[in-house]
């Protein structure tokens, strides 16, 4: 658990850190990053989607498109809930930790 939180702290500070960056970031890639976005949402057909990507020494790109709902279009301050995801998170921390048989994971039996 101590680990986790520290996980958390890091990176909160980081991207706390690239976000003071964020005015550097190049220009011509945001653009070229929006019509990527673009295309795969009318290629797979999604109502919308929200991306943030941090690209290091250059700073952190924030990227909508589509709408939420009736209209309301996505915004890059709006919240996703992960829904189902958890599981696949869970599942892959626990495959981690068993993949480091260290004695003090013993107790797993892997």
């Amino acid at each position: 658990m101590k680990h986790f939180f520290i996980f958390l702290f890091f990176i909160s500070f980081c991207c706390g850190f690239e976000q003071s960056k964020a005015q550097s970031f190049d220009p011509f890639l945001g653009q070229k990053l929006q019509q990527k976005l673009d295309d795969v949402l009318v290629t797979y057909g999604v109502n919308g989607i929200s991306v943030g990507i941090i690209y290091p020494g250059k700073g952190l790109w924030l990227g909508t498109s589509g709408f939420s709902h009736a209209g309301v279009p996505i915004t890059s301050d709006m919240e996703f809930g992960i829904g189902s995801n958890t599981k696949l998170f869970t599942a892959i921390s626990i495959l981690k930790i068993g993949a480091k048989k260290t004695d003090k994971y013993k107790r797993f039996d892997w």
